[in-house]
């Protein structure tokens, strides 16, 4: 758990359980993990939470040239007086061929991303406390007129693939490729540099942000006698 007091009298009480239980067999691994976060505030931000329970079951099996896993995580997401429930899938799969020299593998990961006052505020310590309530949303299907909206949590989906491998002791590589697509995401910028150039920020959230990233590594080695 935790606790913080900001000097303007912003606080906000955290407090984290969860289980985790799994089950191994032969090649074949089975897992299990409860959690509850709960997040509250306190002084200017009395009444406000920001709670989610998760329940996330996973499937694996594993061999010395294979590796498959896949689950989900279902996060019923209590912030305000709003509630929500989000499908966070999650699968990866491996394949060593040739011993480790070619290792092709794919993955998909997503969680929700906590946009409570303690995370923002870690993100930026100069956010104002309405910053921390409510956004700016700009939805840029309708144009750039902004909307005064709560903030929700975001949702973030990872789809990487590629290969990697290593020839004898000498170098090692690695090529990638990967999409990240990120719901409601949260951005700052100074809402008062205008007024009053005080460096205070606030938030302004999207409907949806896209990054693609592809990239290659070389790793070599020396050694002398």
């Amino acid at each position: 758990g935790y606790n913080i007091q900001e000097k303007n009298d912003n606080g906000e009480s955290g407090v984290n359980v969860y289980l985790q239980m799994g089950k191994l067999f032969y090649v074949h691994q089975l897992m299990l993990k409860a959690s509850f976060d709960g997040r509250y505030g306190s002084d200017n931000l009395d009444g406000f939470e920001n709670s989610s329970v998760t329940i996330a079951p996973k499937y694996g099996i594993a061999t010395e040239n294979f590796k498959l896993s896949f689950g989900f995580d279902f996060v019923y997401d209590m912030r305000q007086d709003e509630d929500k429930t989000f499908f966070l899938p999650q699968a990866k799969i491996l394949f060593n061929v040739g011993n480790g020299s070619f290792v092709p593998y794919a993955s998909l990961d997503s969680r929700m991303v906590d946009n409570g006052y303690r995370s923002l505020t870690k993100r930026n310590p100069y956010l104002t406390q309405a910053g921390s309530l409510t956004s700016h949303y700009y939805d840029s299907s309708i144009g750039d007129a902004p909307l005064q909206e709560r903030i929700v949590n975001s949702q973030e989906y990872n789809i990487r693939g590629g290969f990697y491998g290593s020839v004898s002791s000498v170098f090692s590589y690695r090529l990638f490729a990967g999409l990240s697509i990120v719901k409601d995401p949260v951005f700052f910028y100074n809402y008062y540099q205008t007024v009053n150039p005080t460096g205070v920020f606030n938030t302004v959230r999207d409907k949806r942000m896209n990054v693609f990233v592809i990239g290659a590594e070389l790793e070599g080695r020396m050694s002398g006698s």
